[in-house]
């Protein structure tokens, strides 16, 4: 198992898109919460779990902006 330790940016247009892009990522490596990095989308935080955060902010602080078990 391959460790990645740097934060993926997405390029995408929306959170849902970006939200996407991220999480097939992320199942293509296998690798597991503790061993995939966080990604970036125009300055939000996309979480291992897909949702996109609000820009700015730390948890709790920061909102959910996006989340794919809404969707």
């Amino acid at each position: 198992m391959t460790l990645i330790s740097n934060a993926i940016t997405i390029k995408a247009e929306t959170a849902a898109e970006a939200s996407a892009i991220y999480c097939a990522k992320r199942d293509s490596t296998g690798l597991g919460a503790s061993g995939f990095p966080n990604g970036w989308w125009n300055g939000h935080r996309i979480s291992y779990n897909g949702r996109v955060w609000e820009a700015g902010k730390a948890w709790p602080e920061a909102a959910s902006i996006f989340n794919p078990y809404d969707a």
